[in-house]
């Protein structure tokens, strides 16, 4: 299968996002406007074939070369396929971020040859409330008792960044988080 390496403005976004909706594992983060949100455009991709598997390369550059990374908002990307990814395709992609970039640091959202497989712990919020609380920590749980705490429906960009930001300081600040990007995500849900 042919592969071609094209930056954003070369990428046919109904056919990679029609890839990315029907990929064995279809996550929002592979969306080119979640992308666009996450890296302010700034991303690259490699696609096989007639965009039968995609691969979205979101950099930045620290120096004059570019650094492949995940954005903070996005857990992890593809490659996103119709079908499963083999280990030659999956060693294509990695080859590739080895040959084009200074660094790579990239989530896979398949486990790849030579990387650390990460957990992922996913809340089943299908069940009762109970069962829901009964497994959650302490400080969830604590959290959930707050008495000071109000739920309240807003359309308001402004009053979820400020939520964030005063939520999440210590994280904003230790992992040098870009509010900017959650601004562009949420005004694009919105």
């Amino acid at each position: 299968m042919h592969v071609k390496y094209l930056k954003r403005v070369n990428i046919d976004d109904e056919k990679w996002n029609r890839c990315v909706e029907h990929a064995t594992r279809p996550l929002i983060y592979g969306l080119t406007w979640y992308l666009d949100a996450c890296t302010n455009r700034q991303w690259d991709a490699m696609v096989f074939g007639d965009y039968e598997i995609v691969f979205p390369i979101p950099f930045n550059r620290k120096t004059i070369q570019k650094q492949a990374y995940t954005p903070h908002p996005i857990q992890q990307l593809g490659p996103f396929a119709k079908a499963e990814v083999n280990k030659s395709q999956l060693q294509t992609c990695i080859d590739t971020l080895n040959n084009n970039y200074l660094q790579a640091a990239i989530n896979f959202s398949k486990q790849a040859p030579n990387t650390i497989k990460r957990l992922n712990y996913i809340l089943p919020i299908n069940k009762p409330f109970d069962v829901i609380y009964k497994n959650l920590g302490q400080n969830r749980k604590n959290d959930a008792k707050n008495p000071d705490l109000e739920f309240e429906e807003s359309r308001s960009i402004e009053m979820f960044i400020n939520f964030f930001e005063q939520s999440s300081k210590e994280i904003i600040n230790e992992h040098n988080i870009n509010v900017e990007s959650f601004k562009r995500i949420i005004r694009q849900c919105i």
